[in-house]
């Protein structure tokens, strides 16, 4: 494998197990569902929001023009992607919140991460959702975690996408209110606060988020925030993408490119290395739930993504 070509090649390798994920008969009450343990195995009484994310991952398998892709603009991708919004939006409760662990949870991580996944598979699809979604942006507008930085950047790019998609000014106020509160719990080393701490895994994510929203907006605030976190993390990051865990608040072995392809592209070079030499971790080693938003990073890095 070509170190170039891993990250397309490893994102490409893990769509088809995350369509294994999907109840695709059309007939079924759980038609768009992509939790397998409750659709399918019956093991839980409730679906974990978090699967969801599949929209996302599968709509960038959808814009991806690459000789390597053969899902690019499938029909059938497409229609499945619309399929996992509606459920989505069904599995919702009464303030739009979404469960992730126990049932009624209204989990505020589980809420933003699949909202944004949600929004940016119908920004690059051009497609509108039928269902009013209006109650999961305004509880993502009223509801914080500051404990954990990568659900609040989650939660100012969810917030930015929803502003997009609607067009309401409120959505906007709600993602600077977020974003506010993001930069004030960078440290001052760079480091995002991870539970009192630094995680280099978990600030991948982060960066991952100030990335795309300085794609989409151009500030300077978010690059100047995005550059010192990335002096932080490229102390710690050895040449084949390797790093330790020792003293890191969350002890995450994972790295998201896509915020190191836009700021760092030496470190997303280590990275590519690594995963090259098949000595790093990469979304085919992770279980199911988490191989989802990691296969969708990945293939946010990728050449030929056609955006809208």
């Amino acid at each position: 494998m070509e170190n170039a070509t891993a990250i397309l090649d490893i994102g490409l390798s893990q769509i088809p197990r995350i369509l294994g994920f999907l109840d695709d008969n059309q007939k079924s009450k759980t038609f768009g569902c992509f939790d397998r343990y409750y659709w399918h195995y019956k093991v839980l009484d409730f679906p974990n929001a978090r699967f969801q994310e599949a929209v996302f991952a599968l709509s960038l398998a959808y814009s991806i023009n690459s000789p390597k892709n053969r899902f690019y603009r499938s029909a059938t991708i497409k229609r499945w992607v619309m399929a996992g919004v509606g459920f989505w939006a069904r599995i919702r409760h009464g303030d739009g919140s979404l469960d992730e662990s126990y049932p009624f949870e209204r989990h505020f991580c589980a809420t933003a991460f699949s909202l944004y996944a949600v929004t940016e598979a119908l920004l690059l699809l051009g497609e509108k959702a039928k269902a009013d979604l209006h109650s999961t942006g305004e509880f993502i507008v009223r509801h914080n975690n500051f404990n954990v930085a990568n659900q609040m950047a989650c939660a100012a790019a969810a917030l930015y996408n929803f502003h997009i998609v609607t067009g309401e000014q409120k959505y906007k106020l709600g993602f600077e209110k977020k974003l506010k509160s993001l930069l004030s719990m960078q440290a001052r080393k760079g480091f995002f606060m991870e539970y009192g701490g630094f995680d280099a895994g978990y600030d991948s994510i982060t960066l991952s988020f100030l990335a795309g929203l300085y794609q989409k907006t151009g500030r300077d605030d978010l690059k100047e925030a995005a550059l010192r976190c990335v002096r932080n993390m490229a102390l710690f990051i050895k040449d084949d993408g390797y790093f330790s865990v020792e003293g890191m608040s969350r002890k995450t072995q994972f790295l998201y490119p896509f915020g190191f392809s836009v700021f760092n592209p030496d470190i997303l070079r280590k990275i590519e290395k690594g995963l090259g030499e098949n000595t790093i971790l990469n979304p085919s080693w992770l279980d199911d739930r988490y191989c989802i938003p990691l296969t969708a990073n990945y293939l946010l890095t990728s050449p030929g993504l056609e955006v809208r």
